[in-house]
C-alpha cells in the first residue's frame, strides 16, 4: 500500500471540487441568457410550471389527474421524453424488457363513489404494444382492458378511453398498467378520471 502526502494547496482545491459537485445546477448560463432572472432556470420555477400545467389539464378536462410521477411502480421503468405529446415532464417506458415484470399503480383519491369515466394517456408510435393490459380494481372486484398503444389516443391526441367504471372513494381503486404478455413497448404517461 501507497501512501501519498499531496500538498495542502491541492487538498484545498480537490475538497472545494468536491463541495462545488453537490451544489444544485443553476441552468445554462450562455451569454445570451445574462440579464434575465436566475429563477428563470431553477428546478423550483420548472416544477412549479409544471404543476400549473397539470392543474390546468385537469381542470380542461373537468376530472382528478395523475401523472407517472404519483404512481407506484414495480420493476425497472425507464423515464422518457423521446415522443411528444406527453403529460408533465416526460413519461414512462418498460423499455420492452422483462414482460410481467413491471407494472405501474395509479391510486386515485376519489370524493366519492360512482361511475367515473377513466382515461390513460401514452404516446402512440408503431413500436408499442398493441395489447397493453390495464386492470381496474375496485371493492367489487377487477376487470381487465386491453389498449393498443399504436393508435392514436382519441382526446388531444394524449388520453384513451378505457371506459365507464363504478369506482370506489378514496383510494380504494387501483388502475394498475402492467407489461405482461405486451406485444411491445408499455408506455405509461398519466392517468385522468372524469365524472
Amino acid at each position: 500500500m501507497r501512501v501519498y502526502d499531496e500538498p495542502q494547496r491541492l487538498v484545498e482545491v480537490a475538497r472545494r471540487a468536491h463541495a462545488n459537485m453537490r451544489l444544485p445546477d443553476r441552468g445554462p448560463w450562455l451569454p445570451w441568457d445574462l440579464g434575465k432572472p436566475q429563477e428563470q432556470w431553477t428546478t423550483t420555477r420548472i416544477k412549479r410550471q409544471q404543476t400549473a400545467g397539470l392543474a390546468a389539464l385537469a381542470k380542461k378536462y373537468g376530472g382528478v389527474l395523475l401523472d407517472d410521477t404519483q404512481a407506484e411502480t414495480t420493476g425497472s421503468w425507464s423515464h422518457s421524453t423521446h415522443s411528444k405529446p406527453f403529460v408533465g415532464d416526460g413519461y414512462l417506458t418498460d423499455g420492452n424488457s422483462e414482460k410481467g415484470a413491471k407494472s405501474v399503480c395509479f391510486r386515485p383519491k376519489l370524493p366519492k363513489a360512482g361511475a367515473y369515466e377513466v382515461r390513460l394517456a401514452y404516446t402512440p408510435l408503431n413500436n408499442r404494444a398493441a395489447n397493453t393490459p390495464v386492470t381496474i380494481r375496485t371493492l367489487r372486484g377487477e376487470r381487465t382492458v386491453r389498449v393498443n398503444q399504436q393508435a392514436r389516443p382519441e382526446f388531444d391526441g394524449l388520453f384513451h378511453s378505457l371506459g365507464r367504471f363504478e369506482l370506489d372513494a378514496g383510494d380504494a381503486t387501483a388502475i394498475v398498467i402492467s407489461n405482461a404478455g405486451a406485444d411491445g413497448f408499455v408506455i405509461v404517461d398519466a392517468l385522468l378520471i372524469v365524472p
